[in-house]
């Protein structure tokens, strides 16, 4: 009887062990525990999905960018949900046409640029104004004080389209009363505004317009003059410097968006807030490759205290002056409203949530 209990046992366990086991032979049966984090790895899966991959270019080496400089190393894009690849893109042009591709999902750029990428078909639009003056300064060599003076003589801008020329075109205009595209001067391509400030002290071009940090402070060491300072005219609505997208990426991706401009708006509360200069200031010169205290200073200042707005608005009248200066835009029929989209700002504004994170 107890030999008959034995095996009766002995079947159940047998029968029970083949019921549980996978279909695997039993010679893979060891690996059976550690496909247990498998399951780990599942629940882990939201949290590495909700990353979301994005790449962000800048088209300038100067102060304008720094919400986005700030919002990747302070860690306001990760806190967001986003993956952020930074990248520059040497002028507005090539960064708007990058975004037009595809290759990146937001531009700080110009929006210049846009406009012109708009006149040629493209559906890039205004998202963020990030600095709604002109803000440039219009340097030249010693020597140049008059219209005589100025005409005739070479004139740098980082390319035929964009801030810096937009921004040379008003200046000579306004200062001068000379027009760039008439042949009153002698246009040249010249990449960066440091680049741009060398090639003045190398007596290579006679006059430029560089943001005022870099003119006020190295190109005045530097002997240069500052002609006129186009930042600080309030009688010239322009936007300069914003964040652009496609139309078409803001529609299928509005979530994602969203969560782009909540780091910007904490980005820039976290610039305006002076207990963090010195953390800003670091960021400044990482990316501008820079250590010299009175630029990375000057650019500190003048972002965090003046240019810089909590509830960052493209500007219509800005657009409009904009798209003033570009006579294919003009003839396109191209107007502010198509090129300005203010909703996704205003919705955070609205909500109260540009209230809690900026100061």
């Amino acid at each position: 009887m107890t030999r008959k209990w034995f095996i009766l046992v002995a079947v159940v366990v047998v029968a029970s062990l083949a019921a549980c086991a996978p279909a695997a032979a039993p010679t893979t049966a060891p690996t059976s525990a550690p496909a247990q984090p498998t399951a780990t790895t599942a629940a882990a899966a939201p949290t590495a999905g909700a990353m979301t991959k994005i790449t962000v270019a800048y088209s300038t080496l100067n102060p304008d960018p720094l919400p986005i400089w700030v919002a990747q190393d302070a860690g306001f894009f990760a806190k967001n949900g986003l993956d952020v690849n930074l990248v520059f893109i040497n002028g507005g042009t090539q960064t708007a046409q990058s975004a037009v591709a595809g290759d990146v999902q937001f531009a700080v750029t110009a929006p210049s640029a846009a406009v012109n990428a708009d006149a040629g078909g493209a559906d890039l639009v205004l998202v963020t104004g990030l600095v709604n003056v002109i803000n440039y300064d219009l340097v030249a060599v010693p020597g140049i004080k008059t219209a005589a003076d100025m005409k005739g003589k070479k004139v740098a801008w980082s390319g035929p389209s964009g801030s810096s020329a937009t921004a040379l075109r008003i200046a000579l205009k306004t200062v001068f009363n000379l027009n760039v595209d008439a042949g009153d001067v002698t246009p040249i391509t010249i990449g960066t505004e440091p680049e741009r400030e060398q090639a003045m002290v190398a007596k290579q071009i006679d006059a430029t317009v560089i943001n005022p940090d870099l003119a006020e402070t190295k190109g005045v060491s530097d002997g240069l003059v500052v002609l006129a300072q186009m930042w600080k005219r309030n009688d010239i609505p322009y936007q300069h410097t914003g964040i652009v997208a496609s139309k078409k990426y803001l529609a299928n991706n509005q979530d994602a968006a969203t969560r782009f401009f909540k780091a910007v708006i904490q980005a820039i509360g976290y610039v305006r807030d002076p207990a963090n200069k010195a953390a800003v200031l670091a960021t400044l010169g990482k990316y501008l490759k820079s250590t010299d205290q009175a630029y990375l200073t000057s650019g500190y200042t003048r972002m965090s205290q003046t240019l810089l707005q909590c509830a960052p608005y493209g500007t219509l009248d800005g657009m409009k002056t904009v798209i003033g200066e570009s006579k294919t835009a003009v003839a396109k029929g191209i107007t502010a409203d198509q090129m300005t989209d203010n909703s996704f700002i205003k919705a955070l504004d609205d909500s109260g949530f540009v209230k809690a994170n900026c100061k």
